[in-house]
């Protein structure tokens, strides 16, 4: 089997449990689709993204919809008892998300037919929107000896790190005793819209280097192959270099994506380098 034609399956059954999840009222964690998907947590969000032209969250939002634009053609059940059959916690919420995604009301829904027919199509057909084409990411295959670094878990606060990074230069001593500049996102850092991605700061020492906090965890690399890919530019473009990554991964029946999440290695210092010409480097575990 190909590797898109196992992650095709692999969403096809994140979206039918999701599916009867939100028929029973439900609404599953990120965490709870992704082990039902088969697919790593860490990257489930992205590669659902990149099949299916939306977030695991939208789908769920309009999963639910759907089914409340159902039960709203019932006139003897209250807007209330329809917001609560379907999983949310109080009828503000329900209204919030049909403002959001429909742009209308459960009582414009109740009392236009065309109203309805719109709310219908709208949540059945997802907007799918185009993935990046562009070819001029070099990618290529990497092998990293496992090492250790210095490293400061932040808890939604990317991506203002500047703090931390601070941080862990004085308690290695000063930059003469770093060789890397390095990040893991545990997560999107495009899709965390709730602001609680867990993002590790972390700083690859030479042999020299003597560690003066004791406020600060080790994290070890696993050695094995990735695939690593370089940015350049500013790093608020950096998921559009994260897609190509992605679907370079899907495309290669070769290799699997690894669960373990993504590594940043950035290159340059931001403070003395044009934004345009930042090089981050971009690992992804892989199984080969």
């Amino acid at each position: 089997m190909s590797q898109s034609t196992y992650t095709l399956r692999c969403v096809e059954r994140a979206v039918n449990y999701m599916s009867d999840e939100t028929r029973d009222g439900n609404t599953p964690s990120l965490d709870r689709i992704a082990n039902a998907a088969g697919l790593s947590k860490f990257h489930f969000n992205r590669v659902y993204k990149l099949a299916t032209g939306e977030t695991p969250q939208e789908t769920l939002t309009r999963f639910k919809l759907a089914r409340a634009t159902d039960q709203l053609k019932n006139p003897d059940k209250s807007v209330t008892d329809v917001a609560f059959s379907v999983g949310y916690g109080s009828s503000q919420a329900f209204a919030k998300a049909l403002k959001r995604v429909l742009a209308t009301s459960a009582s414009s829904i109740r009392t236009s037919e065309e109203r309805l027919a719109q709310a219908i199509e709208t949540l059945v057909v997802p907007s799918m929107t185009e993935s990046s084409t562009r070819s001029d990411l070099s990618i290529e295959i990497a092998k990293l000896e496992p090492f250790e670094a210095i490293a400061m878990r932040t808890d939604g606060t990317y991506p203002s790190l500047n703090v931390v990074y601070e941080a862990l230069f004085e308690a290695a001593g000063g930059p003469q005793f770093v060789e890397a500049i390095l990040g893991q996102p545990f997560g999107d850092i495009e899709l965390d819209l709730a602001n609680t991605l867990r993002f590790d700061c972390a700083l690859k020492l030479s042999s020299d280097a003597s560690v003066n906090s004791q406020n600060q965890a080790r994290m070890r690399v696993l050695e094995g192959p990735y695939l690593l890919a370089r940015h350049t530019g500013t790093y608020d473009r950096l998921p559009e270099s994260i897609d190509r990554l992605y679907l370079a991964a899907l495309s290669q029946d070769e290799v699997q994506i690894g669960d373990a999440p993504l590594l940043f290695h950035y290159l340059d210092d931001p403070e003395s380098t044009d934004e345009a010409s930042l090089r981050t480097d971009i690992y992804l575990p892989v199984n080969a």
